[in-house]
């Protein structure tokens, strides 16, 4: 099975904290799913978790691709952002797209992270969808001690959003 491609810097294992959700799905493809998550601007219908999604110096709907900058609100969070890989997916290919989020601070409340998502088509039908999120910085240390299990939920609960989103769209075009 396919992974994450990680920068050196955020290899898992040695960042501060490191949350992982997973999701296989029958009936939908890698192809039918990953527009919902390059589509930033509809996240919040679908994820309650994500709100503000902005391309950072345009009012353009943001649609993720490489080198775009943009913020969100997620959980709470102001987040800058900066993706690093998107690459669509085909029926022999995996989907990516991985950012690199920040929020600003010294060094006490800096806060860096890698979020990846995957989408891998699978034998019988399947889709597999992954995200991984690694990150670095005091504010991660406190996560891994007390809220990475809400973390968690919250890439489930995303997930298991995009993929309702997803079949009910599918199911209206056909």
């Amino acid at each position: 099975m396919e992974a994450i491609h990680w920068p050196k810097e955020f290899t898992p294992g040695f960042t501060d904290n490191f949350v992982s959700a997973e999701t296989y799905v029958a009936g939908l493809t890698a192809e039918e799913v990953f527009p919902y998550l390059t589509h930033a601007h509809i996240w919040h219908d679908y994820y309650d978790g994500a709100s503000d999604v902005k391309l950072i110096g345009s009012d353009e709907k943001p649609e993720l691709k490489d080198g775009t900058k943009f913020s969100f609100n997620i959980i709470g969070w102001d987040v800058t952002a900066e993706v690093v890989e998107v690459v669509e997916p085909s029926k022999d290919r995996p989907g990516r797209l991985s950012w690199h989020g920040w929020v600003p601070g010294d060094e006490n409340t800096r806060f860096d992270a890698l979020h990846g998502f995957l989408f891998e088509n699978m034998p019988d039908g399947r889709v597999r969808i992954l995200t991984q999120e690694s990150e670095i910085g005091k504010p991660a240390v406190e996560l891994a001690k007390t809220h990475s299990a809400s973390l968690l939920v919250g890439f489930q609960a995303w997930l298991d959003g995009m993929v309702d989103f997803a079949r009910k769209k599918v199911r209206l075009e056909k």
